[in-house]
Parts: structure tokens; sequence; C-alpha cells
């Protein structure tokens, strides 16, 4: 199958179009850095602009308003070790604006009470490639249409409410300080793919105890390549739904209760194979590498654009590609289950930092279902 070139001239151009002012952070003030700390290149930032953070450990707290792009080379650290107020905040970003972030390691402090991980209020859309939060106290995700995880590393409980959240090649992993589950979901979509929910397995003697996912007036759609558990020292389901909620699973999906516990009680539940896409992209002019798990004889159609609030699309399920922006890569008929393509990209420096979101359309013909969304950035 060929791609289609002037799909990626369209990128080339978008890319352009995106690319706006750069801020340089630096703690050692080293060449050609504008600040030394996050929050003040935050402040200067408007939306668009790119804030690259060199190696090196920051501290908190960060808040920020703007939809704006932080990329972090290898070794960057933002901490707070205070013992009280957030570590990150990202809250009120408006409609039609995106905020990302890539490669950052996030950590609240063990002796800081409150809950130091915060995305609050947000319309415009939130995606996080290769971060890794750390904090006792959790991580809150409250009222936001449109947040992606890929590569992501979440230790505390997950605590999200009315907001949509998709979880692509990451995991969640319940601490000790974690209360009654790791995943608390309430009126909100939370789509897992190549994921896991496991509960913390520390060196000491303290270690979780608790189910996996709790969830009232939520949907939560399980792809393939997930794996959730949860650890008691008696019987207890992996997800417990209170209220009216929905969980569609691929049959493929590894669900571990607590002793001879159910998998799962409370939902509508429903088992059907869900078409899961993984996403690797690299550094400009390197291909993007792309996998498209899913059953034979299946049609799939390839799809990128930036990152667009959820919209159901009838009858083919949940679009997660902003419609302005949506162009068609590919499409094909899987030969196998596994389908693995390359995507190449051109040496142009303005496509570094730029948010994109691909998701496939995947189904036997003309029953169509869409895959997760994973949102990436070349370097």
């Amino acid at each position: 199958m060929q791609f289609i070139r002037s799909a990626i001239f369209a990128i080339t151009l978008c890319g352009s179009i995106f690319a706006q002012s750069t801020w340089i952070v630096d703690v050692a003030n080293g060449a050609g850095s504008h600040f030394s700390d996050i929050q003040s290149a935050v402040q200067a930032a408007k939306h668009g602009d790119l804030i690259l953070i060199r190696r090196g450990t920051y501290f908190g707290p960060v808040a920020c308003s703007k939809g704006v792009r932080i990329v972090a080379l290898s070794g960057a650290t933002l901490m707070n070790t205070k013992t009280s107020g957030f570590t990150l905040q990202v809250s009120r970003i408006p409609a039609g604006q995106s905020f990302s972030m890539t490669g950052l390691t996030v950590g609240h402090g063990a002796y800081n009470p409150t809950r130091g991980l915060l995305m609050l209020s947000n319309l415009g859309t939130l995606s996080f490639s290769d971060v890794t939060f750390s904090s006792p106290r959790g991580m809150d995700i409250f009222s936001c249409a449109s947040v992606t995880m890929t590569s992501c590393h979440i230790t505390g409980q997950l605590r999200c409410s009315q907001s949509h959240i998709t979880m692509s090649s990451s995991s969640i992993e319940g601490g000790s300080w974690t209360p009654e589950s790791i995943c608390e979901l309430d009126r909100t979509t939370f789509v897992l793919a190549n994921s896991s929910v496991r509960p913390h397995k520390p060196t000491s003697s303290i270690k979780f105890n608790g189910l996996a996912v709790s969830a009232r007036q939520s949907t939560i759609r399980l792809h393939a390549g997930c794996d959730l558990e949860t650890s008691t020292a008696y019987p207890l389901e992996v997800l417990i739904a209170k209220g009216s909620s929905t969980l569609i699973v691929d049959p493929s999906v590894v669900l571990k209760p607590s002793g001879r516990a159910q998998d799962f009680t409370g939902f509508l539940a429903t088992t059907r194979p869900l078409p899961t896409l993984s996403v690797q992209a690299q550094g400009v002019g390197s291909p993007i590498a792309l996998q498209i798990t899913q059953p034979l004889h299946w049609l799939w159609i390839l799809q990128v654009g930036t990152r667009g609030v959820p919209l159901t699309v009838g009858p083919f399920g949940e679009l997660s590609i902003d419609f302005g922006t949506l162009m068609i890569l590919g499409a094909g008929v899987s030969t196998r289950t596994t389908t693995k393509m390359q995507i190449p990209t051109p040496s142009v420096p303005a496509l570094r930092g730029i948010p994109f979101a691909y998701q496939t359309a995947s189904g036997a013909w003309p029953t169509l279902e869409y895959s997760n969304v994973v949102g990436t950035m070349l370097y």
C-alpha cells in the first residue's frame, strides 16, 4: 500500500502554521536559554508556543492555562518538596486550543498531604507523551473535554470526573496511600489500550489493598493489550460499577480479581473486538512506526490530524481528531492480526513539538469502530 505523499506535505504546512515562539528553560542558565524555571516560561508564552526544557531538576508549583507545547529533554524533572500546595496544575485551556507535554518527570512530595497533580476545567485538549507522574496522593482529572496519555506512567490514585480520557501504552500503579480503588471514575469515559492498572508492589511490607477501577455513570472501553489487577486478602472484583455504567471489553483483555471473585460487577457489559493503535514517533526526518491490532480480514482506515474533542460519529463510533485537520493516510484489509507500517517524515525543523493525533476506523464492513486515539510529537 502506498501512503499519500500529499498528506505528508500537508503536515509540513500544518507545522509551519503552528510553529510560533520557542522558549528555552535551563536551570543552569546555559547559553541560549531564556529562563531558569518553568513557570516563568509559561507566563511569557502564548497559545501555540513551544517551551523546551533542558536537563535538570526544576521546582514547582507550575500552573498553566495556555495551549502551549512543553517538550523536556532527557533528565528533566519537575518536583515540589514543600509540605503544601500543588506541583502541576493545567486548567481552563480554552476550546480550540491544545496543551501538550512530552518527556517530563513530575514528582509530588511524599510529605505533602495535598493532591498535587491537577487537570481541571479544560475545554481544550490535553496530550501527554512519555511523562512520568508520581504522587502518593494521586492525580485529579476533573471536567476535561479530552485528555490523551501515551507511554505515560502514573503512581498513585487516578480520580476522574466528567472527563474523557484515553490512555495508550501506559500504566497506573496504585500507591500505598490509594484509598479503595486505583482508578475512581465519575461520569467519565475511560479508554485503555495496551495499558495496565495494577497495585503498587513496594519492597516494604506496606502495600495497596483494593480494586482496580470503581465507576459511577461512566463508560469504560478496554482495547487489546490491557491488563487490570485487584489486590486484597479476600475475593474482590477488578471493576465495580455504582450506578449506570457501561463496559466494553476486547476478548484479549486480562482481568485478575482477588480470590474467586468475578471479573466485574454492576456494568452493562459487552465483549467484542476493539481495534488498538500503537504509534512511535521519533525525531524530525525519522519514520513514524504504526501498529494496528485487529481481527483478520478487517477493513482499516488510518487517519491523522490535530487533537479534537471526541465526537460520536454514527454508525462508526467515536472520532477524536479535529474534523478541520483530518487526513486519511492509508487504508487496507488486514491479512494478519497485527498490521505494521511506517510513515516517512520530512526533515523540517518546524515540525518539532507539533502535536498530532492518530486513529483508525476498523471493522468488518459496513460495521466500523474507532480505535484508541494516540497523540504523538516529533522531537
